[in-house]
């Protein structure tokens, strides 16, 4: 592992520090920043668009292959063959949105209806 001084600062290599995290270590730390929110927007946008905004990307293989076993040709595998239930899910959770959102604005307006006509002069022929 290669470690510098700058600075006043010690400056460590990010791979160096994985390569010497044992398999256990390495999952821990990863799938504690795997939640992330700009960690899962980078990736994202690789599995979307190939390349995060910087123009990084994790290697794909030339050539697809019967089993996908690294990097974003698993993630475009994964996210391919469960496209429709995560489309599908996410369709719902907008329509309960929109549900909830529609049922509020009808409440209010209600509300809205009642106060006028409490406060509207009543008149006496």
């Amino acid at each position: 592992m290669t470690t510098e001084y700058v600075n006043g600062m010690l400056q460590v290599s990010l791979s160096d520090i994985l390569d010497c995290m044992d398999v256990a270590q390495k999952k821990e730390l990863i799938e504690s920043m795997s939640c992330d929110g700009q960690i899962v927007e980078f990736v994202a946008q690789q599995i979307v668009d190939k390349w995060t905004e910087n123009g990084f990307y994790s290697g794909v293989s030339c050539i697809a292959n019967a089993d996908a076993w690294t990097g974003l040709d698993r993630a475009w595998r994964n996210v391919a063959k469960a496209s429709g239930d995560v489309a599908k899910r996410e369709i719902e959770r907008l329509e309960d949105a929109l549900r909830r959102s529609q049922e509020e604005a009808s409440r209010l307006s209600s509300e809205l209806f009642n106060l006028r006509e409490s406060r509207r002069p009543t008149f006496y022929a």
